[in-house]
């Protein structure tokens, strides 16, 4: 890609960018400018991630009652209403 634009500069420092030729002031002087971009500078990289969960960390079926009571009375101190339901393999 070829840009082509007009810088301004001010003699206290300031600058503009323009697109056509620009009226100057008598503290200005302005400088075209010829820039060339490669289109691959636009085009953004596809970030790809693959996560995989090992058997190892699949917790087991089953869960002891001493952790479901655990969890009732953490919920409970936190104001929090439990109901705690048991179901059998039928039930599912």
């Amino acid at each position: 890609m070829n840009v082509e634009k007009w810088l301004v500069v001010k003699s206290n420092g300031a600058a503009r960018l323009t697109t056509r030729k620009p009226a100057l002031d008598d503290d200005e002087i302005a400088m075209r400018l010829s820039i060339t971009i490669p289109n691959g500078i636009f085009h953004r990289p596809t970030l790809t991630a693959t996560i995989a969960v090992p058997d190892s960390a699949v917790p087991p079926a089953t869960i002891a009652a001493d952790v479901v009571s655990d969890v009732e009375d953490t919920l409970r101190s936190a104001g929090m209403q439990v109901l705690v339901a048991l179901r059998g393999p039928s039930d599912e």
